[in-house]
């Protein structure tokens, strides 16, 4: 049974307890926010290292906020942060 939700876009994403917000989208099917130019292919949520530029999100209002790191809480409002290519 999930127990909140954040929200993307006024879209509400449920989630259990102590999940990442990266977790909390994979659980709904949600492959990535960015594309790899070259390939034009999605990029994953999770990178497995911990400090890639991926998973940046704005988290509570805070710009630059890694989704794979940051603990999910009630009604937060989260979005996509696009980076400018180099």
């Amino acid at each position: 049974m999930y127990k909140s939700y954040l929200k993307i876009k006024a879209q509400k994403f449920f989630f259990e307890c102590n999940m990442s917000i990266a977790t909390a989208l994979i659980c709904h099917e949600r492959k990535g926010f960015r594309n790899i130019q070259v390939l034009q292919k999605s990029r994953g949520l999770l990178c497995i290292i911990g400090s890639c530029s991926d998973v940046f999100f704005f988290i509570g209002g805070v710009e630059n906020q890694q989704g794979c790191m940051m603990l999910a809480e009630k009604g937060i409002l989260v979005k996509p942060q696009t980076l400018n290519p180099l």
